[in-house]
């Protein structure tokens, strides 16, 4: 699917009432951010964003450290992403 510039309907204000709902870009942008975490917070030898700030992403904020996975939910039209630093791996499918 191919949006024009001029004319995508993502130009107009709209209210999203999910955060999961403002994510628009690509795949290949998408995997070049997970890889950017998975390197610990740089991609392409630059520094993104500081190792705190992954640390605090990554951390469990749930109630009582509650499993991520059982509280997770897909990405739009069902993707999912796997990452692993230990494997320098990021995976989306």
């Amino acid at each position: 699917m191919e949006d024009s510039p001029q004319q995508s309907r993502f130009l107009k204000p709209t209210n999203y009432f999910s955060s999961a709902g403002v994510l628009v870009t690509t795949a290949k942008d998408y995997l070049q951010f997970y890889k950017m975490l998975s390197s610990g917070g740089a991609l392409n030898g630059e520094r993104i964003i500081d190792s705190r700030t992954l640390d605090y992403m990554t951390s469990n904020h749930l109630p009582q450290n509650r499993d991520h996975a059982a509280m997770g939910h897909p990405q739009f039209a069902e993707t999912t992403i796997f990452v692993s630093p230990e494997e320098d791996m990021a995976v989306m499918f």
